[in-house]
């Protein structure tokens, strides 16, 4: 069974907007230190059962699929003289799905659907995160002790290649 925390960082993840995990493992009260990596939260048993629970394989696909296959409407002016059929072929060939022409005495505006580029990459995204396959985020911290000589000394040659940077 999922942890209090597990389901309050959940709720948050399927919000309204859609969440960032390791701002829901803030808002759920994990630590600081703990939101940063959220494989802490997507690799445990509570998370995988809240998964399953409410996002079950089956749902997840279809939605997907429809996802992947989203379209949306897009027109374009077209030299008037051209005929329906001729730019039906220019657009088809091109991949898309010709939808019509609405004709002025000038041009000709057609219309064809295409594929929703941003709609697939937000269901992908979506979906990398809440199974926990993005490789979690990297933080690597240093603490020097340095003498006074050999701050003194690391201070020259920060300066001298932030001088040489710039020239």
């Amino acid at each position: 069974m999922p942890t209090i925390k597990q389901v309050k960082a959940f709720k948050e993840v399927m919000g309204v907007k859609g969440g960032n995990i390791s701002k829901a493992m803030s808002k759920a009260g994990y630590t600081k230190e703990v939101s940063k990596r959220t494989d802490k939260l997507t690799k445990t048993k509570g998370w995988n059962y809240l998964i399953n629970k409410y996002l079950p394989e089956k749902d997840l696909t279809k939605a997907h699929r429809e996802l992947m296959d989203a379209k949306r409407i897009e027109k374009t002016p077209f030299y008037y003289k051209l005929k329906d059929k001729e730019v039906q072929e220019i657009i088809e060939g091109e991949g898309f799905k010709f939808i019509g022409t609405k004709r002025f005495m000038t041009t000709a505006i057609v219309f064809f659907s295409v594929p929703d580029t941003f709609a697939k990459k937000n269901a992908l995204d979506m979906a990398y995160k809440l199974r926990g396959l993005y490789a979690p985020e990297k933080h690597a911290n240093i603490n020097l002790n340095l003498n006074a000589e050999k701050r003194e000394k690391s201070s020259k040659i920060i300066d001298d290649f932030l001088n040489d940077a710039n020239s």
